[in-house]
């Protein structure tokens, strides 16, 4: 079922009406249609690597060295792992200004200039290529330049999410069970976390 929620955007931001641009359409096939250069560019959208794809290629090149920034919102999140994955394979094209003390949305400031020949040859031209197993260490070397350690957490279990679509169910069980050592995680902690518990329960792992 396909729900509308376009009424409700506009009754939500009803008092900012004359500064907002509503476009609707499939971003990966609208894209972005101005010429003009992103400054602030907010996203909520990349909840897949298709989708991921796409607006590196689209919104990316578009961004302004040292003046655009970027607002991850789902950078510090287990489930979609795509995310710090392709800011890492363009990680000297970024620098962090602003991490959460917990989940979710990463601040980064671009600091060289992407293309689309840039994004190609380092994310790839599908939304599968960013599940290669080279692409599950990334994970590791994002989540060791965050501060916050359930924000580090929150990226090792991302490991988990991209071991299994990479086929390896094993390994992502393993790495599951050393996080619960590693941050010393009690069901408590867990049960009161829902994508955290998402983890262990698609894993079919114990956590008690």
């Amino acid at each position: 079922m396909n729900i509308d929620f376009e009424p409700i955007f506009l009754w939500n931001t009803a008092d900012y009406a004359h500064m907002i641009d509503v476009r609707r359409g499939d971003i990966t096939t609208v894209g972005y249609e101005h010429d003009l250069p992103i400054e602030i560019l907010s996203l909520d959208v990349a909840k897949s690597p298709a989708l991921m794809l796409a607006i590196a290629n689209d919104f990316f090149t578009r961004l302004v060295p040292e003046r655009s920034l970027v607002l991850n919102q789902d950078y510090i999140f287990p489930h979609q792992p795509w995310i710090p994955i392709a800011m890492e394979l363009l990680a000297d094209c970024f620098e962090t200004v602003y991490e959460p003390p917990s989940e979710t949305t990463l601040v980064q400031v671009l600091v060289r200039p992407i293309t689309r020949d840039l994004v190609r040859e380092r994310l790839g031209v599908t939304g599968k290529d960013f599940f290669r197993l080279e692409n599950v260490g990334l994970l590791a070397s994002a989540g060791a330049k965050l501060k916050h350690r359930m924000n580090q957490c929150a990226l090792r279990l991302a490991q988990c999410y991209a071991y299994s679509e990479c086929g390896r169910t094993r390994t992502a069980q393993n790495v599951a069970l050393s996080v619960l050592r590693e941050y010393n995680l009690a069901p408590e902690t867990i049960d009161l976390n829902s994508s955290i518990k998402r983890i262990y329960t698609d894993l079919k792992l114990p956590y008690r």
